[in-house]
């Protein structure tokens, strides 16, 4: 049986594989959207999730739909903080008297079908959805709606682009001006437990507590067990372990997805740097643990959790395991590289970095040649303002920090 240090996941063959099934559904979708949007903008009953009043660190829960959330329900119905699930689990914590602070959309292919069982209106609940969800949740949603856009780490993706110049506003004919509906660009990570992670701390949560963050399967159930057809649904695990499932590093089965969903999770949690504690037992032994009755009963304050330099330095450890580094610009922001061989593969990216240009003044970008000369100060080709690099990038830190993390590994 492998183990989960024999699966370094390599990322591209999931994001073409989700961008080739899903953009084309999204720009269809938000095409249709954008009226509904506009009408409820003009409401005052959607705006940009960055307009929404800060919780000023109230703390919250992130839910997923692994099989620690069976344990978790019946404690979070006392939950006084915020809670932020996908509609995979509104409707089993609404069954069972837990009414979620936000449902978060990220699925361009979560229907209405799947929340109308309930009457939302009579609830306080907030939609956080993208525009390129599905046109019937959109169109029947009755509550407030915060928006945000995808941000997928290309400025050339149609969510910088095309999506931004839809979502706005115009004002006038010939020369007009135009005013973008919604600013707020959330970074994707593959699954919907970092998009709520981001979403809560652009909403001002913390600390972040996690319940059925599992991504493994244990206590003999695949996930959750989930209100569907009229009927909790069990969802046990198979008689027989699957051949290609995988042991965790901490004795927990999961398959190759959810691996890549944990990796993700934890890469969102070292983007975030936010207080999150887990109270699951599923794959994640990264991340500081207390169980959730007492999490509930102290309403989630004077938890213990990491100090900042324990969180960084847990969540590159692990990520390195798996064949993940973190390169860290300069001055802010941050890339995932992934690599078998980063001791002779990152040092290349990194000088591609340094290699590219922003213009002060107007803001247009370029990759000057490799030819060992820094262009900064040089004049703009388009506006004469003068050039900088976008993102300066120390070679020597990062790779020092690098083999630091490759060579702790190797003694683990």
């Amino acid at each position: 049986m492998r183990t989960e240090s024999d699966c370094a996941n390599q990322s591209a063959k999931y994001n073409e594989a989700t961008m080739n099934s899903q953009l084309i559904h999204e720009i269809h979708s938000g095409v249709i959207n954008y009226p509904v949007i506009r009408k409820a903008m003009d409401e005052g009953r959607a705006r940009d999730i960055g307009q929404e009043k800060k919780a000023d660190g109230k703390p919250c829960f992130i839910i997923g739909s692994g099989p620690s959330l069976d344990d978790a329900i019946p404690h979070l119905k006392t939950w006084e903080g915020g809670i932020i699930c996908s509609p995979s689990q509104a409707v089993t914590l609404m069954h069972f008297g837990i009414e979620p602070t936000h449902i978060m959309i990220l699925d361009p292919f979560h229907y209405w079908a799947d929340l109308g069982e309930f009457d939302w209106s009579k609830t306080k609940t907030k939609l956080i959805v993208q525009p390129g969800a599905w046109p019937d949740t959109v169109e029947n949603w009755p509550n407030e709606m915060l928006l945000y856009r995808s941000n997928v780490g290309r400025e050339d993706s149609f969510y910088s682009n095309e999506q931004n110049m839809m979502y706005t506003r115009r004002e006038g004919q010939r020369v007009a001006k135009f005013h973008v509906m919604i600013p707020t660009q959330i970074t994707l990570f593959a699954c919907s437990p970092p998009c709520q992670l981001f979403c809560a701390q652009v909403l001002g949560y913390g600390p972040i507590f996690l319940a059925g963050c599992d991504f493994g399967y244990h206590a003999g159930k695949l996930r959750f067990s989930g209100w569907k057809d009229g009927e909790l649904k069990n969802n046990a695990l198979p008689e027989e372990i699957p051949a290609d499932w995988i042991e965790g590093y901490n004795g927990v089965m999961t398959d190759e997805m959810q691996l890549y969903y944990k990796k993700n999770f934890l890469s969102s949690c070292r983007l975030s740097l936010q207080n999150i504690v887990t109270t699951d037992h599923g794959l994640i032994s990264e991340l500081p643990y207390t169980d959730i009755e007492t999490v509930v009963r102290k309403k989630g304050r004077d938890i213990k959790g990491f100090t900042r330099p324990e969180l960084i330095d847990s969540l590159e450890t692990y990520l390195a395991k798996v064949g993940t580094f973190v390169v860290t610009a300069d001055a802010k922001g941050m890339s995932w590289i992934e690599s078998t061989d980063p001791m002779k593969e990152i040092p290349g990216y990194i000088n591609a970095i340094n290699h590219k240009y922003i213009c002060e003044q107007c803001g247009a970008t370029a990759t000057a040649p490799d030819d060992g000369t820094d262009y900064t100060g040089n004049e703009c080709l388009k506006c004469k303002g003068k050039i900088k690099i976008q993102y300066p990038t120390n070679l020597e830190r990062n790779m020092k920090r690098i083999a630091k993390l490759i060579d702790g590994n190797s003694k683990d």
